[in-house]
Protein backbone atom coordinates (compact mmCIF):
# COMPACT_ATOMS: atom_id res chain seq x y z
CA UNK A 1 0.00 0.00 0.00
CA UNK A 2 2.57 2.64 0.86
CA UNK A 3 4.57 1.46 -2.09
CA UNK A 4 1.48 2.81 -4.25
CA UNK A 5 1.52 5.82 -2.54
CA UNK A 6 4.58 6.67 -3.06
CA UNK A 7 4.21 5.83 -6.91
CA UNK A 8 1.58 8.14 -6.61
CA UNK A 9 3.78 11.06 -5.07
CA UNK A 10 6.59 10.35 -7.42
CA UNK A 11 4.33 10.86 -10.54
CA UNK A 12 2.28 13.94 -9.50
CA UNK A 13 5.44 15.50 -8.59
CA UNK A 14 6.65 14.44 -12.31
CA UNK A 15 3.37 15.63 -13.85
CA UNK A 16 3.51 18.61 -12.05
CA UNK A 17 7.32 19.48 -12.99
CA UNK A 18 6.14 18.48 -16.76
CA UNK A 19 2.96 20.96 -16.66
CA UNK A 20 5.15 23.69 -15.52
CA UNK A 21 7.87 23.19 -17.93
CA UNK A 22 5.15 23.03 -20.82
CA UNK A 23 3.51 26.14 -20.07
CA UNK A 24 6.85 27.88 -19.90
CA UNK A 25 7.59 26.81 -23.70
CA UNK A 26 3.51 27.87 -24.16
CA UNK A 27 4.25 31.49 -22.73
CA UNK A 28 7.90 31.48 -24.44
CA UNK A 29 6.01 31.06 -27.75
CA UNK A 30 3.65 33.77 -27.13
CA UNK A 31 6.25 36.06 -26.13
CA UNK A 32 8.28 35.44 -29.30
CA UNK A 33 5.74 35.94 -31.84
CA UNK A 34 5.08 39.17 -29.93
CA UNK A 35 8.25 40.51 -30.15
CA UNK A 36 9.02 39.40 -33.30
CA UNK A 37 5.16 41.45 -34.13
CA UNK A 38 6.24 44.74 -32.59
CA UNK A 39 10.17 44.70 -34.11
CA UNK A 40 8.16 44.15 -37.22
CA UNK A 41 5.85 47.00 -36.82
CA UNK A 42 8.98 48.87 -35.98
CA UNK A 43 10.18 48.71 -39.38
CA UNK A 44 7.15 49.54 -40.96
CA UNK A 45 6.54 52.58 -39.29
CA UNK A 46 10.28 53.85 -39.37
CA UNK A 47 9.46 54.93 -42.93
CA UNK A 48 6.37 56.76 -41.88
CA UNK A 49 7.90 59.20 -39.66
CA UNK A 50 9.62 62.45 -40.70
CA UNK A 51 13.56 63.61 -39.89
CA UNK A 52 11.87 66.75 -37.61
CA UNK A 53 10.79 65.14 -34.84
CA UNK A 54 11.68 66.37 -31.17
CA UNK A 55 15.54 64.61 -29.95
CA UNK A 56 13.83 62.09 -27.96
CA UNK A 57 10.18 61.01 -28.56
CA UNK A 58 7.92 58.05 -27.91
CA UNK A 59 6.52 56.80 -30.35
CA UNK A 60 4.69 53.97 -28.72
CA UNK A 61 1.40 55.22 -29.40
CA UNK A 62 1.94 54.99 -33.38
CA UNK A 63 2.20 51.07 -32.93
CA UNK A 64 -1.88 51.16 -31.38
CA UNK A 65 -2.78 54.31 -34.05
CA UNK A 66 -1.66 52.66 -36.65
CA UNK A 67 -2.72 49.13 -35.75
CA UNK A 68 -0.04 47.00 -35.91
CA UNK A 69 -0.93 46.42 -31.58
CA UNK A 70 -0.43 42.87 -31.18
CA UNK A 71 -2.93 40.34 -29.91
CA UNK A 72 -2.73 39.80 -26.15
CA UNK A 73 -1.76 43.51 -25.64
CA UNK A 74 -2.84 46.38 -23.92
CA UNK A 75 -2.34 50.47 -24.82
CA UNK A 76 -2.32 52.54 -22.13
CA UNK A 77 -0.47 56.02 -21.37
CA UNK A 78 2.20 55.44 -24.45
CA UNK A 79 3.06 52.10 -23.29
CA UNK A 80 1.96 48.95 -24.40
CA UNK A 81 1.42 45.61 -21.76
CA UNK A 82 1.09 42.29 -22.59
CA UNK A 83 -0.79 39.57 -20.32
CA UNK A 84 2.20 39.10 -17.61
CA UNK A 85 2.38 42.39 -17.55
CA UNK A 86 5.80 43.01 -19.30
CA UNK A 87 5.94 46.37 -20.17
CA UNK A 88 7.17 47.77 -24.29
CA UNK A 89 7.63 51.55 -25.22
CA UNK A 90 9.28 52.73 -28.65
CA UNK A 91 11.44 55.86 -29.04
CA UNK A 92 12.95 57.42 -31.51
CA UNK A 93 16.54 59.16 -30.90
CA UNK A 94 17.20 61.98 -33.40
CA UNK A 95 20.03 63.68 -32.38
CA UNK A 96 23.56 64.49 -33.42
CA UNK A 97 25.37 62.03 -32.17
CA UNK A 98 22.79 59.33 -32.81
CA UNK A 99 19.84 58.30 -34.93
CA UNK A 100 17.83 55.43 -34.02
CA UNK A 101 14.79 53.70 -32.50
CA UNK A 102 14.62 52.21 -29.37
CA UNK A 103 12.35 49.55 -28.11
CA UNK A 104 12.34 49.45 -23.92
CA UNK A 105 10.66 45.98 -22.70
CA UNK A 106 10.72 46.12 -18.91
CA UNK A 107 10.35 42.23 -17.65
CA UNK A 108 9.33 41.62 -14.46
CA UNK A 109 9.75 38.40 -12.80
CA UNK A 110 7.85 37.39 -9.48
CA UNK A 111 8.76 38.48 -6.34
CA UNK A 112 9.13 35.29 -4.59
CA UNK A 113 11.39 33.88 -7.69
CA UNK A 114 14.75 34.42 -8.88
CA UNK A 115 14.66 35.92 -12.41
CA UNK A 116 16.89 33.34 -13.94
CA UNK A 117 14.74 30.96 -15.42
CA UNK A 118 11.69 33.47 -16.40
CA UNK A 119 14.40 35.81 -17.70
CA UNK A 120 16.78 33.79 -19.49
CA UNK A 121 13.89 32.37 -21.45
CA UNK A 122 12.97 36.36 -22.03
CA UNK A 123 16.07 37.16 -22.74
CA UNK A 124 16.52 34.32 -25.42
CA UNK A 125 12.80 35.15 -26.62
CA UNK A 126 14.32 38.26 -27.46
CA UNK A 127 17.79 37.15 -29.33
CA UNK A 128 15.49 34.50 -31.40
CA UNK A 129 12.98 37.31 -32.50
CA UNK A 130 15.95 39.70 -33.84
CA UNK A 131 18.10 37.09 -35.11
CA UNK A 132 15.79 36.57 -38.26
CA UNK A 133 15.79 40.75 -38.89
CA UNK A 134 19.50 41.09 -37.52
CA UNK A 135 20.29 43.78 -40.56
CA UNK A 136 17.71 45.87 -38.81
CA UNK A 137 19.57 45.60 -35.18
CA UNK A 138 22.01 48.11 -34.55
CA UNK A 139 22.43 46.16 -30.88
CA UNK A 140 20.86 44.67 -27.98
CA UNK A 141 21.23 46.12 -24.32
CA UNK A 142 20.19 44.92 -20.72
CA UNK A 143 20.12 47.49 -18.49
CA UNK A 144 21.15 46.77 -14.63
CA UNK A 145 20.80 49.57 -12.08
CA UNK A 146 22.65 49.09 -8.51
CA UNK A 147 22.34 51.93 -5.69
CA UNK A 148 20.89 54.12 -8.03
CA UNK A 149 23.39 54.14 -10.54
CA UNK A 150 22.27 52.60 -13.86
CA UNK A 151 25.01 50.56 -15.88
CA UNK A 152 24.09 49.04 -19.76
CA UNK A 153 25.61 45.94 -21.02
CA UNK A 154 25.50 44.89 -24.67
CA UNK A 155 24.56 41.82 -25.63
CA UNK A 156 24.68 41.45 -28.96
CA UNK A 157 25.51 43.84 -31.85
CA UNK A 158 24.58 43.27 -35.18
CA UNK A 159 27.36 41.18 -36.24
CA UNK A 160 27.53 39.56 -32.90
CA UNK A 161 23.46 38.82 -33.89
CA UNK A 162 23.76 37.34 -37.24
CA UNK A 163 26.98 34.87 -36.05
CA UNK A 164 25.19 33.95 -32.78
CA UNK A 165 25.36 30.33 -31.87
CA UNK A 166 22.56 29.07 -29.55
CA UNK A 167 25.62 28.40 -26.99
CA UNK A 168 26.38 31.76 -27.50
CA UNK A 169 22.97 33.20 -26.43
CA UNK A 170 22.81 30.87 -23.72
CA UNK A 171 26.29 32.08 -21.87
CA UNK A 172 24.97 35.67 -22.44
CA UNK A 173 21.35 35.09 -21.40
CA UNK A 174 22.84 33.44 -18.36
CA UNK A 175 25.39 36.22 -17.33
CA UNK A 176 22.48 39.01 -17.30
CA UNK A 177 20.60 36.68 -15.38
CA UNK A 178 22.01 36.42 -12.17
CA UNK A 179 20.94 40.04 -11.17
CA UNK A 180 17.17 39.06 -10.31
CA UNK A 181 14.31 41.66 -9.59
CA UNK A 182 13.45 44.00 -12.49
CA UNK A 183 15.40 43.03 -16.50
CA UNK A 184 15.17 45.73 -18.66
CA UNK A 185 16.17 45.08 -22.31
CA UNK A 186 16.87 47.75 -25.14
CA UNK A 187 16.50 46.76 -28.52
CA UNK A 188 18.19 49.47 -30.90
CA UNK A 189 17.25 49.27 -34.12
CA UNK A 190 19.29 50.91 -37.79
CA UNK A 191 17.58 54.45 -38.61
Amino acid sequence: MLGVLAIIGVLSVGGIAGYSKAMLAYKSNIQRNLLSELLHAMIEIKPKLGTNLAEVQNITYLVDSLGYLPEGTTYENNTIYDKSGNRYEIHKYNTDVSKHYVMEIYFEANQDSELSRESVEFCHNIVWATKPIAQYIKMIDYNRNEDDNATVYTLFSTDDLMSATLNDIQTKCRLMAKDGGLAHFSIHLWP
